[in-house]
């Protein structure tokens, strides 16, 4: 083991700052089946992706996932892609998608009934002909086998989990952070299915006109805050938005007598438990913001306070 490897809760801290506002790459994945007589899934990935939100997934069958400026195309038979609304959450899932080590890794490594415990220290390795610290977690009570890290030392991008004990990897194979990304990468100009296309109008215009809907959030946060919209009414002024803040947090308001936006009612409360939602009620409005631990007293009442009108 490496005396030089930074201690695990630095590198869970590096995954939680932005590391890299472009990337491209390549992963290699490998699941078993579930049954004995069930074949492994392997194959390849690649990736290019423009932070915050932009991909362009592409797979062993071709392009998979887009997701730009002009709406988010996901693959759905032969060589059509279906369009969806620009706000759809979209989790591709299975072993071969890159979002699994580019994005929403912190909360993996730090829920306590999850691989959040390190048994040692880091040993250096090289994964995709760069400098890595690698690390085993301990597994939780439910799962019989540690899962082991390897993180990026220059941009604390997650490059492998393995699970060598039941055949399970997903590892890039290259990995080029901060590079210039063509004109034209998270666009798609094939083949569109259309039979979704009423509810994406209509998805579309509600998407307008919360783009142009003024929405008071907290103006401070203890490292400074940005906002993006997830969810509204325009009509009532309801809506649930994600603060670009250090680590995570998201807030919600809609009329005392109303109901949440449908995105809020899906994730909060948590169905496994993680975070802590602060509410409250100020002038016909219920508030709720979700963060990964309780605010100090002191903290939540600035952050109420600098909420603009």
């Amino acid at each position: 083991m490496s005396d030089g490897a930074p201690p695990w809760n630095h590198v869970v801290g590096r995954m939680a700052a932005v590391g890299c506002r472009t990337a491209r790459g390549e992963l290699r994945y490998r699941e078993p089946g579930g049954g004995p007589d069930d074949d492994a899934t392997e194959g390849t990935t690649r990736f290019w992706h423009a932070a915050p939100h932009l991909w362009r997934i592409e797979d062993d069958d071709g392009v998979r996932y887009v997701r730009g400026p002009d709406g988010t195309f996901v693959r759905s038979g032969g060589r059509a892609m279906q369009r969806l609304s620009p706000n759809a959450i979209v989790h591709l899932g299975g072993p071969g998608d890159p979002t699994l080590l580019l994005t929403g890794t912190v909360e993996r490594f730090t829920d306590r009934d999850d691989f959040s415990v390190p048994l040692g220290l880091g040993a250096e390795v090289r994964v995709a002909g760069r400098r890595a610290w690698e690390y085993v977690l301990a597994p939780p009570p439910h799962k019989p086998h540690p899962l082991r890290v390897a993180v990026d030392d220059e941009t604390g991008t997650v490059l492998r989990l393995a699970v060598p004990e039941a055949g399970v990897l997903v590892e890039m194979t290259a990995f080029e952070p901060d590079v210039e990304v063509p004109d034209g990468t998270f666009g798609w100009d094939g083949l569109v299915r259309t039979d979704l296309a009423a509810e994406i109008a209509a998805d579309d215009e509600r998407r307008r006109a919360l783009s142009e809907m003024h929405v008071p959030v907290p103006r401070w946060w203890p490292d400074g805050v940005a906002r993006q919209v997830l969810d509204g009414d325009p009509a009532t002024g309801a809506f649930s938005a994600t603060l670009e803040v250090r680590g995570w947090a998201e807030i919600a308001r809609w009329p005392t007598d109303g109901t949440p936006p449908p995105h809020w009612l899906d994730r909060w409360p948590d169905p496994d438990g993680r975070g802590h939602v602060h509410r409250w009620d100020a002038d016909g409005w219920h508030w709720e913001l979700a963060v990964p631990g309780p605010l100090p007293d002191e903290v939540l009442a600035r952050v109420v306070a600098s909420i603009g009108d």
